[in-house]
């Protein structure tokens, strides 16, 4: 999935580090809880949610699981709906 991180505006990168920085600080590593974390929104919002729930998927969005370090694919997304 390195490809596919290293392909994504610098926006995104920024928001992963937050977000991994986030969950650090409560004492969370996100390499090894599955979240999914929605990269499309603002890193004011709520980007995380909940642990063990998928926040909504939309067409825009960026699912991005934490412990895969990679995107959710189209039948993984069919999948969740």
């Amino acid at each position: 999935w390195n490809d596919w991180a290293n392909a994504q505006v610098h926006r995104i990168h920024d928001l992963m580090d937050i977000n991994t920085l986030r969950l650090a600080k409560e004492g969370v590593d996100g390499t090894y809880k599955t979240m999914v974390w929605n990269l499309s929104q603002n890193v004011d919002r709520d980007t995380m949610g909940k642990l063990g729930l998928c926040q909504c998927l939309t067409p825009t969005g960026v699912p991005y699981v934490s412990n895969r370090g990679g995107p959710l694919v189209g039948e993984e997304l069919l999948l969740l709906q």
